[in-house]
């Protein structure tokens, strides 16, 4: 892992039509902490992701002070869509103990119901002009496991 590049803290890519997660853009790794995280999904297919979190300003990292959140993506035989966030591992100074997710959910066309763990969210804000869809499911303990699912 390349600790010089503070934007794969807030940002990962699971290139050709997956995920990408963000944070908005900060100047430097500790500018703001990733209270929530922006979920950009494109396409269909399988990845997966390990978001790294450190306290952005110190060695303790080399200590074994950091977090690892495991993120996986992969569309089923019927053609839906499962983006999982498993339970974080690890910690560090100044951790936060929940976060926020915003799905930004990028197709051709609006998502027919959007779920997390099972709980219907409805179809999500729809942006033609981006052909997006965006929800924003309530703050959980980054301790628990969520499943995102989509048609």
């Amino acid at each position: 892992m390349d600790r010089t590049t503070p934007w794969m803290k807030h940002r990962c890519s699971f290139a050709k039509e997956r995920s990408s997660p963000s944070s908005g853009v900060s100047d430097y790794s500790n500018a703001r902490p990733l209270d929530t995280l922006i979920l950009n999904v494109y396409g269909s297919g399988e990845g997966s992701f390990d978001l790294y979190e450190d306290d952005g300003v110190s060695l303790a990292y080399d200590k074994g002070e950091y977090a690892v959140t495991a993120l996986t993506y992969a569309t089923d035989s019927n053609d839906v869509h499962h983006l999982v966030i498993e339970p974080t591992q690890g910690a560090f100074q100044g951790q936060l103990p929940a976060r926020s997710y915003e799905l930004h959910i990028h197709a051709a066309d609006r998502p027919a119901s959007i779920s997390v763990d099972g709980k219907d969210l409805g179809r999500g804000t729809w942006d033609a002009a981006q052909a997006t869809a965006v929800v924003t499911p309530p703050s959980r303990a980054i301790r628990d496991r969520i499943e995102m699912a989509w048609r």
